[in-house]
């Protein structure tokens, strides 16, 4: 156990843990009595040989029974530290050990999040408790990203994702992680055998890290599940309502640009494209998004800025998101593909879906195509800076200053 989970233990049951410790090591020898006493000897050896400052001998029963009282109760001792918590479940060599400790410390820091660490020392399981606060916004999605980081450090030390806990909706994306996609595909061919029909957990590779990469995956994906979260990369987290129950399926997996045509000033591409793929392909031709996405870095997706329906500075000379999205194709809550819109500037035939899409946060869908229509890009702009009396000015009485003569004009090349 590492301090913080020994502060948590000793202030739960009082285990007379050592407070001031950065970490202690509970030994226990099993056995008949010959056995113990001749593993005992040898055991203090190893452990004074180690540089541990303090040993301590259970004398009795009731002392043995006290110290393991507070190792177990590490686990729900931590809510005295946090009013949430992740338990994390990996396995690294024996002899990895500290330094996968301080890798968690590294990462801690990181994502500025406090980790209480609780191991199995002698088989190298891990059980980092991340402790955060569900009610901060953003704090839960940090927590999952700092759990996914300790997986990976797990595997890259030759070890495994799961020790005791298994494979389950939480860990299913770090499964390609540890296993080929060949090795996935064996397990799912014996499962078959099992379970010919299906109808038991499903375990295809496609789906383990709920990253469909075509389209009857996803919709065999919203079938399978009664609440599903659309994201695109997680550039927008602050933004999502999504149910507790539901499952985050990244749409990511959905790239590509499928039709591009600069002389009709329209594109179409899939929903998981980046932002920045987009705005480069048009660049090269001469054209641009006017309504100046946001937040595109970290490989923001143009599904994820119609489902945000976020606009730039661009959207008050030209319009918003949702004046440009020419037709969409989605898949509803069935699974069934719904397509809207078209793929020319002017359409007036049937109801305008794709206005409905911008903003709805996956609410109504998984978007999967988008049609948009483009602008050229200008050969130059210009900012016209307007100069206004000071505050201060009109606080004391004093007239106002005279306007400049004539105007302040700075242009370059570029869209502004």
């Amino acid at each position: 156990m590492d301090n913080l989970a020994i502060q948590a233990a000793e202030a739960a049951v009082q285990a007379g843990y050592p407070l001031d410790a950065a970490a202690l090591l509970v030994v226990e020898l099993d056995g008949d009595a010959a056995s113990v006493e001749a593993d005992f000897t040898p055991l203090l050896e190893i452990i004074q040989a180690s540089g541990a400052y303090e040993l301590r001998i259970a004398k009795d029963d009731a002392e043995r029974m006290c110290i393991w009282k507070g190792r177990k109760s590490a686990f729900s001792a931590v809510g005295r530290l946090s009013p949430d918590y992740i338990v994390q479940d990996g396995v690294v060599p024996r002899g990895k050990l500290s330094q996968a400790l301080a890798e968690i410390q590294r990462l801690s820091k990181v994502y500025d999040i406090r980790v209480a660490n609780v191991f199995h020392a002698g088989d190298g399981n891990l059980h980092p408790l991340i402790l955060f606060d569900g009610r901060e916004q953003g704090a839960l999605q940090r927590a999952e990203k700092l759990a996914g980081e300790i997986l990976e450090m797990c595997v890259q030390y030759g070890g495994s994702i799961s020790g005791e806990h298994g494979i389950g909706v939480e860990k299913r994306e770090y499964l390609p992680v540890m296993f080929s996609e060949n090795d996935l595909d064996m397990m799912q061919a014996i499962y078959l055998q099992v379970d010919p029909q299906r109808i038991s957990n499903r375990v295809r590779s496609s789906f383990l890290e709920m990253k469909p990469t075509t389209i009857p995956d996803l919709q065999e994906i919203i079938c399978l599940h009664p609440r599903v979260a659309p994201c695109g990369a997680g550039s927008k987290t602050a933004l999502a309502c999504a149910e507790p129950q539901a499952v985050s399926v990244s749409l990511a997996g959905l790239s590509g640009m499928l039709e591009y045509q600069p002389d009709e000033y329209t594109f179409t591409c899939l929903a998981g494209t980046p932002v920045a793929e987009v705005e480069q392909i048009l660049a090269d031709n001469g054209q641009y998004l006017p309504f100046d996405p946001v937040l595109v870095g970290a490989g923001a997706t143009l599904g994820g800025t119609v489902a945000a329906g976020l606009s730039g500075p661009g959207r008050y000379r030209y319009g918003g998101v949702r004046d440009f999205l020419l037709g969409v194709q989605f898949a509803d809550g069935q699974g069934s593909l719904v397509r809207a819109g078209g793929r020319v500037v002017k359409n007036a035939a049937g109801f305008d879906l794709p206005k409905f899409m911008v903003g709805s946060l996956g609410s109504y869908g998984a978007l999967i195509e988008l049609a948009f229509k483009v602008f050229p890009h200008p050969e130059s702009y210009a900012t016209l800076l307007a100069h206004y009396p000071s505050l201060a000015c009109r606080a004391g009485g004093a007239d106002p200053p005279d306007p400049p003569a004539g105007r302040d004009l700075r242009s370059g090349a570029g869209a502004g």
